[in-house]
């Protein structure tokens, strides 16, 4: 019997667009994107802040981590960090993530990243895990790098860091 097949493509998200031209230039920044209430995103988060940026800050001291998203203040106090800041609710996500790269390292979840369309949709890098670009159909080393262990996770962040034409 033939199979039927359907495609349902995810659409970018509409408040965020697609960017007529890459960024100018890697600004230092790199983003987490993502929500306290969705408990993925809190032990990606701290999973970053506790066994990855320390090693990216030691290699790269010009660079800084900025976290898009709601999360509360004792949250905040309870993980500050050097060059680590919460920006919130941005208005403008596309704006907000231009000249930066995305960092997804999530270690859990299900669905399609919409973090990672928006962060492809404006020409920005990402760095992911595995499990953070499941449902995609980006390739390591092309349209994002893979990373599963901390210091692979960290070295790529700071060779980005290093030669931001690649």
């Amino acid at each position: 019997l033939p199979i039927s097949v359907f495609i349902s493509p995810f659409p970018i998200p509409s408040d965020v667009g697609i960017a007529q031209s890459l960024p100018d230039k890697f600004d230092g920044r790199f983003i987490f994107l993502g929500a306290q209430e969705h408990a993925p995103n809190r032990e990606a988060l701290l999973w970053l802040l506790k066994d990855i940026w320390p090693k990216i800050a030691a290699k790269e001291p010009s660079v800084r981590l900025e976290i898009i998203g709601r999360w509360d203040e004792h949250f905040q106090k309870s993980v500050r960090l050097d060059r680590v800041s919460f920006a919130g609710f941005v208005d403008d996500l596309g704006k907000a993530l231009r000249g930066g790269t995305m960092l997804v390292p999530l270690k859990v979840g299900s669905g399609i990243r919409t973090k990672l369309l928006a962060s492809f949709a404006q020409g920005v890098p990402a760095i992911s895990t595995t499990v953070g670009a499941e449902g995609l159909l980006a390739r390591d080393g092309q349209e994002i790098l893979l990373c599963d262990e901390p210091e692979q996770f960290a070295t790529a962040a700071v060779q980005l860091a290093q030669d931001p034409e690649r």
